[in-house]
């Protein structure tokens, strides 16, 4: 895809938390996360994240954790 001209991916990262993730019945994981962030920088192709805040028990903490987990990984950070 690269070859082809892409250069920037949108990934819906949402949270690195499980119990939010499955509470909004999310089939991924922060390890599934990590390795499409992986296979995308291997590959020159720029990450743009989207995280969801909101959830009835998020913390100042836990959303802290999610967006330093964004900040290292993306290129760019989309938030409500």
């Amino acid at each position: 895809m690269r070859r082809l001209g892409l250069y920037e991916v949108m990934l819906g990262i949402e949270s690195i938390h499980p119990d939010v993730l499955s509470r909004y019945d999310k089939q991924q994981s922060r390890e599934m996360a990590q390795r499409a962030i992986d296979i995308l920088r291997a590959n020159k192709i720029m990450v743009m994240a989207n995280v969801m805040c909101g959830d009835w028990n998020d913390s100042e903490e836990s959303l802290k954790e999610v967006f330093q987990f964004v900040k290292r990984q993306s290129d760019f950070l989309i938030s409500p």
